[in-house]
This record gives structure tokens, sequence and C-alpha cells, in this order.
């Protein structure tokens, strides 16, 4: 899964729509990235992510895909951006880990 990360301090991640990509948020990472750290993923089968053939592109796929980066980059105090389809992936995400 890609992703920019700029910045640092607390993280805002901008998810993206379908069929946009990451590329959507190029214009707010520079002045965000002053004050934040900016995060924001390509989901699977988008941008410059991977597409894997053995992989579904569910709602819930596409959750797991996400949580499993969130997860891994250990981030708190997390802010979302949520731009279309990216809400109910983000929204899940949260619904998993409301802390």
């Amino acid at each position: 899964m890609h992703y920019v990360d700029e910045g640092e301090g607390d993280p805002i991640i901008c998810l993206h729509a379908e069929p946009t990509w990451g590329y959507l948020y190029r214009h707010f990472i520079p002045p965000l990235s002053k004050r934040y750290r900016v995060i924001v993923p390509d989901h699977m089968g988008f941008g410059k992510s991977e597409t894997p053939v053995d992989k579904e592109y569910t709602l819930a796929t596409h959750v797991e895909n996400l949580e499993a980066l969130l997860l891994e980059l250990d981030l708190q105090d997390i802010t979302l951006v949520l731009h279309d389809w990216g809400e109910p992936i983000g929204g899940g995400f949260a619904l998993r880990h409301p802390d």
C-alpha cells in the first residue's frame, strides 16, 4: 500500500474517493505538514498502490488494509479527513478504534 508521509506532529490521515487517489490532496499536504504529520494512502488498486489479483476489493478489505497501515505506523490522536467513499473506510477504522 503506497502512502505519502510528510511532516511531524499530530497525524492527519486523508482518504481519497473513487476513482481518485492520494494525488487529490497534493495541495493540502505542504501547508498542513508544517504543523502536522500528514499521511495520505492510496487505497489498494488505486494510484501507486498495487492491485493484487488474489484480493477482494470490498469495503471490509479496504478497512482492513487501512487498519493494518495505521496500526503499523502506531499513530495516536488521529484526525481523519474523509472524501466520498473514503468516509466508510475511515469510519470503519474509527468504529474499530474509537480511542
